[in-house]
């Protein structure tokens, strides 16, 4: 039998030293009647690599007798520093069974107090005088050059001590999904910053990859196919009105009326007319099987088969937001009357009609004139489970009810696809049946949100700032369960002793934004402001904007008019709704439709038409949303808004909950193996398929891509199946070597290059392509025209305790006349693609750029005939042609025909709104929407240069 000194030091890592241990009993805060667990308390010494200073730190460790070995787990670990103390006191102990483990009536009570964010302190007892002064005098060694320089510390300080945790087991797979903002980003992005030799808290970033990994592989693992949810998402603000008008085609129970520029013919409703006798169910489409016969790894059937929730085409959820439902001043101070809902209510089931039968409102919930309801169909309403609903109001003083949002989250799980039969009898396997699988599939978190957002044309920051105020404060109350690996099924599962954390709305794996607009002269405080949901407006003159919608011959009027939307804008720069989708708009506006006094296609004169209603969606790779329809309903016309829809199908993850959590232990075991001396020292070493990449020449519209492969042997290779092994590893910069510091953990290449995956996990045995992608925009390409052509970077690759890896990438950027300047481009001496410097350029010059001139000649020669030669679509292919001719002095192929013609006129407009300054400066933009007359205009010409007055 090892004796208990020769277990600890082969638990101890090589980079620490032990420098007093003792035994002790610790006492739980809420269980002082119970038996006391025995603990071993660890003084350990660490030398830091960068300051050279030795750190301490304590552990607390549970042990236990084997068979030839004493085996240690760690309870807590402790930096010593100066936030941490130890108290030691001498008492009498109780008459419970604590005295039967340090066998002792007298002993010593210790209280650790750390900043680790625990309420309570853990306490110990012990008996052993003689150890505990050691250990007191060794903690008090490491306390007193801390507190003497609590600055003076590396970002990685103490990390180490995080490494004797990766070996705990997880107690249950995460109770809510991650946040889905957080999903979006690349997994480095919640890694530390770090650069080549200064790297940031190792450790920790060590710890959220294997995690992440893992997670990702029992999904995988455990994955038994597919299932397919179809959700209708309306949006309709109402104006005050109660209902009146038939709502089927909002709600999809009949075929939409065809208004002009309707959608692809791909567009379909939804909801088809059926019998609404029949059992949804009996339709239910059955699991395809495999042209393969499905392999099976780790007991989970891999099949990439999909089968519908219900095959039949109506919709599986209707998930309704209305905006305004009740205007009046009453209604401001929180109104708990449900009439308004339930009139609502009512004209929903009475416009589904026949199919009204099929559904059942599963839950609503009201604020103010704020209200979503959610209908399922009644043969799914088992498969919805923990619903939750929370509403804030964000209106006057930031707090009533007259602006916010109301939400709805609840958790789908799968329902059973149908069984399989042979030649008409059921089949009978030896195993569980994939229906037998899917009865234990796990759920997924769908989230509703309907929102008011502030008003008018001009307050656009406004809108963004409620919306980033609104994603803080809409949380539900989690529903926090422990789902243990043998009792997954249990109906009331134990609750845990800390209280539950909130869950956000974006702690989902799918997440619906929905919202309309509210009128401005209803209620008292409209003179104060608006309640608008969304509201986002379109940044065009309101003549401008009802001439494009009214125009015949504009067949591109939609995408055109969505340039200057404000919403799409603030998406675009991640100002607001950033990692949002919409889907695509090929309706009109929906804002603001009149009564009075309206413009040909019914627009109020008085407002300028928008799209304010809006539906917006974050999907997951466990829910992916895919857009079916998006639409106007301009047939209804009880209110100033038209209401608008949006058909969804979603292909939702079917696992295996049990295998899941089994896998999840299986792989934290097996990952575990790496704290061994072996594996921790020596192993780490990466090889590289190439150290250098050389990317051909690209451009602001061509990109370069190319890719090196890693491996990592590690000792004992073995399958991916069954790691023996691991290593994380993740790109970093080169620091500034003035000031040495860190940069951002997502600035490991330049800004030109893209690099994927820039971290990940490798196995022992396993291989890795890293893509290297060159690529400019116009964005871009401001900063870089005018610089080096040839260009260098070198990627950094770091393996934990290994040794980093140089890969150098060269290549060559074509420079281009786009994303410049008016001036720069009337002094070039030769097309742009030849010029060596910008030292090469001509003194400043009054004359029109050769390139507008050269676009501008032939739309003079080949295009006066042409009526919408700014207004039809070209050729994305032709275009990329037409700015490589601008770029090089190239002639132009085939002039004189339309295809030719039409991307002639659209680069031009593509070259002006590229430019760092339009063509008139930003400050005669006012004065240009001032003038009236001939002589104002000219006047305004007056102030510009010869070169721009050309161009205009």
């Amino acid at each position: 039998m090892e004796n208990f000194a020769v277990s600890l030091g082969r638990f101890i890592k090589p980079t620490e030293t032990v420098v007093a241990s003792l035994l002790a009993v610790e006492v739980l805060p809420d269980n002082e009647d119970e038996h006391g667990v025995n603990v071993l308390l660890v003084v350990v010494s660490h030398k830091d690599p960068y300051s050279g200073r030795e750190e301490g730190g304590l552990l607390v460790l549970r042990y236990k007798r084997v068979i030839e070995h004493y085996d240690f787990r760690v309870r807590h670990t402790y930096p010593i520093r100066d936030e941490f103390s130890i108290t030691m006191s001498q008492v009498k102990l109780p008459d419970t069974g604590i005295h039967q483990a340090v066998d002792s009536s007298t002993a010593f009570n210790l209280i650790i107090r750390a900043d680790t964010g625990k309420i309570v302190s853990p306490r110990f007892y012990t008996t052993d005088l003689d150890r505990l002064k050691i250990l007191l005098s060794a903690y008090k060694s490491f306390l007193e050059p801390s507190v003497a320089f609590p600055g003076d510390f590396n970002p990685s300080a103490y990390s180490w001590l995080a490494l004797y945790l990766l070996h705990q087991l997880s107690a249950s797979l995460p109770t809510v999904p991650l946040d889905l903002r957080m999903r979006h980003e690349p997994l480095i992005a919640r890694l530390s910053p770090a650069c080549a030799g200064l790297l940031g808290n190792e450790a920790n970033d060590l710890l959220i990859v294997r995690d992440e990994w893992i997670l990702q592989e029992a999904h995988r693992l455990s994955r038994i196919g597919k299932c397919r949810l179809k959700i209708r998402v309306g949006t309709f603000n109402v104006n005050g009105k109660n209902p009146s008008q038939d709502l089927s085609a909002w709600l999809g129970s009949q075929d939409a009326v065809n208004v002009p520029f309707s959608p692809p013919a791909n567009q379909l409703s939804t909801l088809s007319v059926g019998d609404a006798d029949r059992d949804p169910f009996d339709d239910i489409n059955a699991v395809k099987e495999s042209p393969d016969k499905p392999q099976t790894k780790g007991g989970a059937l891999l099949v990439e088969d999909v089968y519908d929730a219900d095959a039949a085409q109506d919709a599986d959820m209707l998930v309704l937001g209305f905006q305004e439902l009740d205007l009046s001043t009453e209604a401001l101070l929180y109104s708990t009357s449900t009439l308004k809902e339930d009139a609502w209510c009512s004209s929903i089931f009475a416009s589904l009609g026949e199919k009204a039968v099929l559904y059942t409102k599963l839950a609503s919930h009201q604020l103010v004139g704020m209200l979503v309801v959610v209908l399922v169909k009644k043969s799914l309403e088992a498969c919805f489970s923990n619903i939750q609903t929370c509403a804030v109001g964000a209106g006057i003083m930031g707090i009533m009810g007259n602006k916010g949002g109301t939400a709805v989250r609840l958790e789908f799980t799968a329902p059973q696809p149908p069984s399989t039969q042979v030649d008409g009898q059921q089949e009978t396997p030896t195993e569980k049946t994939q229906a037998e699988r899917a009865r234990e599939s796990g759920p997924i978190g769908l989230t509703f949100v309907n929102a008011h957002l502030a008003a008018y044309d001009d307050m656009v920051e406004r809108r963004n700032a409620d919306f980033a105020d609104l994603s803080k404060r809409m949380v539900f109350d989690a529903v926090f369960r422990i789902e243990k690996e043998g009792d997954l099924n249990a109906p009331n599962p134990e609750p845990v002793d800390v209280d539950p954390p909130v869950t956000s709305i974006y702690n989902s794996d799918a997440l619906f934004w929905m919202g309309g607009e509210c009128s401005q002269s209803h209620s008292p405080s409209a003179h104060l402001e608006s309640v608008i949901d969304l509201n986002y407006r379109l940044d065009l003159l309101d003549g401008d904007v009802r001439e494009i919608l009214q125009a015949s011959y504009w067949s591109n009027k939609i995408e055109t008019l969505l340039k200057y939307d404000q919403l799409k804008n603030s998406m675009l720069k991640n100002k607001a709704f950033h990692h949002f989708s919409e889907p695509p708009i090929y309706h009109t506006p929906s804002y603001r439709y009149g009564s009075g006094a309206t413009d040909s296609l019914g627009y109020d004169l008085k407002r300028r038409p928008a799209w304010c209603d809006r539906i917006l969606f974050m999907d997951s790779p466990a829910a992916t949303v895919s857009p079916t329809e998006y639409w106007c309903h301009r047939e209804i016309t009880l209110s100033d808004h038209r209401p608008v829809s949006a058909s969804f199908s979603i292909d939702i993850d079917v696992y295996d909950r049990r295998l899941k959590h089994q896998q999840f232990r299986k792989l934290y075991r097996q990952l575990a193996i790496f704290e061994t001396p072996d594996h921790m020292q020596g192993y780490t070493e990466i090889s590289l398929s190439s150290s250098t990449i050389e990317l051909e020449q690209f451009s602001a519209t061509h990109l370069e891509d190319d890719y090196f492969g890693m491996h990592w042997q590690g000792k004992h290779a073995q399958p991916s199946s069954c790691p023996s092994g691991w290593v994380e590893h993740r790109l970093v910069k080169i620091c500034d070597e003035v000031d040495l510091v860190i940069p951002s953990h997502l600035s490991s290449a330049p800004p030109w290059l893209k690099v994927q995956p820039s971290s990940g996990l490798l196995l022992s045995g396993q291989s890795e392509d890293i893509e290297i992608t060159a690529l400019v925009d116009d964005e871009l390409a401001v900063s870089m025209n005018f610089g080096d052509r040839k260009l260098y970077a070198t990627l950094v690759l770091h393996a934990f305790m290994g040794k980093d890896k140089f890969i150098s990438v060269s290549a060559e950027y074509h420079r281009t006349c786009f994303a410049t300047t008016m001036s720069i481009l009337g002094r070039l001496p030769c097309p742009v693609r030849n010029v060596a410097s910008l030292g090469d350029l001509l003194p400043a010059s009054q004359s029109l750029p050769k390139e507008f001139s050269r676009l501008i000649t032939y739309l003079m020669t080949y295009g006066t005939e042409t009526d919408d030669l700014f207004i039809a679509a070209a050729d994305e292919d032709v275009l990329a042609i037409i700015r490589e001719c601008i770029d090089t002095g190239r002639d132009f192929p085939d002039p004189g025909t339309l295809q030719i013609t039409h991307a002639v006129a659209q680069t031009l407009i593509q070259l002006m709104d590229s430019l760092q300054e339009p063509v008139f400066p930003y400050a005669l933009h006012t004065r240009c929407t001032q003038a009236t007359s001939r002589e104002q205009a000219f006047e305004l010409l007056d102030g510009l240069t010869a070169d721009v007055v050309n161009v205009s």
